[in-house]
């Protein structure tokens, strides 16, 4: 919420200053199911997965990306791993999870 009445007000300002701007949406498409593992924390580290269909079991797999859905920890994480963007882009950005406005 902050992110967006924040962002709200920069563009009023701007708008009202009667200057033209850009503005591009960006949805990290899957972003949860690519983070590597190795380069964020152990909270992710050692995770195994198996699938059930109709009663029949498959055997356990190592999951070697991916943040678990529904983790209280997975947006930050997500955010840890992205955070630089703000540094190489020269427009204003606005992070919040894995959709980002760049102004």
């Amino acid at each position: 919420m902050t992110q967006l009445l924040t962002t709200m007000e920069l563009w009023s300002e701007v708008l009202d200053s009667g200057a033209p701007f850009d503005a591009i949406y960006l949805d990290f498409r899957k972003a949860f199911d690519t983070v590597p593992h190795q380069r964020l924390s152990t909270f992710l580290s050692g995770r195994k997965q198996r699938v059930v269909v109709n009663g029949k079991i498959s055997s356990w797999a190592d999951i070697l990306s991916g943040i678990p859905q529904g983790s209280v920890l997975g947006p930050i994480l997500f955010v840890l791993f992205i955070n630089d963007l703000p540094d190489v882009v020269t427009s204003t950005v606005k992070i919040f999870a894995d959709d980002t406005k760049l102004f």
